[in-house]
């Protein structure tokens, strides 16, 4: 069976490079984003990549998603975050609400796949 790698973010600029190049390299790839346009674009744009809607606040749609990854015929390895993004500027200047809203994803679900290698 093959691995699989799970880029959330996926429509982001990160996220679209990241994806790029795992599917370069050969990896398989699911690409994990809440719009479904910029999804298909994509997938249109790096043959091999899968997207997968999902808002990751959301607990329940998280736990849909496991569920269709699942499914995937591949071994999930890597989990790569890209999601959320960052304000230019001097750390000193800075608040900690400019990255606390930025990081609310609820991955990965209660009771989800612990056996996921995801360090390497």
């Amino acid at each position: 069976m093959e691995t699989l790698a799970v880029v959330c973010g996926a429509t982001g600029p990160l996220g679209r490079a990241t994806v790029g190049e795992l599917v370069a390299r050969g990896d398989r790839v699911v690409g994990v984003g809440r719009p479904a346009e910029r999804l298909r674009e994509l997938e249109a744009a790096v043959p091999g990549a899968r997207g997968e809607v999902a808002d990751l606040t959301d607990t329940t749609a998280v736990e849909a998603l496991w569920k269709r990854i699942d499914r995937v015929d591949a071994t999930p390895r890597y989990l790569v975050n890209a999601i959320g993004g960052f304000r230019s500027g001097s750390v000193l200047e800075s608040e900690p609400d400019d990255t606390a809203s930025r990081s609310t994803a609820t991955w990965p679900p209660r009771g989800g796949r612990a056996e996921w290698e995801l360090n390497g």
